[in-house]
């Protein structure tokens, strides 16, 4: 078993990061619209899409 244990400093660091994401989620929250999301969980569905045809693309050229 590892056992990893940070010290002050970077564990300081670490809720200084935590306190941000939690800010920015709120923020993200509040400023983007139903239509908004919808359109970025389009764009994100094509790029999955696409890189899910690429990677097939290349799987069957490594076996040609």
């Amino acid at each position: 078993m590892v056992k990893i244990q940070l010290t002050t400093r970077p564990g300081d660091k670490m809720q200084e990061i935590l306190g941000n994401v939690k800010d920015f989620q709120e923020l993200f929250v509040k400023n983007a619209s139903e239509d908004y999301l919808k359109d970025i969980v389009h764009g994100l569905t094509k790029l999955n899409e696409l890189l899910g045809n690429v990677l097939k693309e290349k799987a069957s050229s490594r076996q040609a």
